[in-house]
């Protein structure tokens, strides 16, 4: 079995995003990619938050199940918005140094999907809840 940390298991140099990016851009970006989260970062490349796709997602159901909304147009409505007006702030990192174990401990812990890695302050990597489904399959199959 591999190393069990979570260098070993975790997304390297994920796509990221930028806090003034509209969310339409973020949607598009989130289903051509096929991934679930994406890291947010400042002007100084900070990480400032987290956005999800359930997070658009259940944002885009909001607007279409609205009484103000008869006919409203989601794509319109998500233009409208930038990522930092619906991404997670308060975010939750990790080192690449980290068990596996360790990681979903703080997943479980913090009730969160996906933990942003981070080296010397920058973004090196993401690690999801399915890495480390990914992890525990490998390390308990006979």
């Amino acid at each position: 079995m591999t190393n069990s940390t979570v260098e070993n298991f975790m997304t390297k140099s994920p796509v990221i995003i930028h806090e003034n990016t509209s969310l339409e851009m973020a949607w598009k970006m989130l289903k051509e990619h096929t991934f679930k989260h994406l890291p947010v970062l400042n002007d100084q490349e900070e990480i400032t938050g987290i956005l999800s796709s359930t997070d658009v997602e259940h944002l885009s159901t909001l607007f279409e199940n609205s009484i103000e909304n008869s006919k409203g147009d989601v794509s319109l409505f998500l233009k409208n918005l930038l990522v930092k007006d619906v991404m997670t702030f308060h975010v939750v990192t990790i080192t690449k140094e980290k068990s596996i174990e360790d990681a979903n401990d703080l997943l479980l812990a913090k009730g969160i999907r996906a933990l942003p890695v981070e080296e010397s302050g920058k973004i090196i990597g993401i690690i999801s809840e399915t890495d480390i489904l990914h992890y525990f399959n490998q390390k308990y199959k006979t």
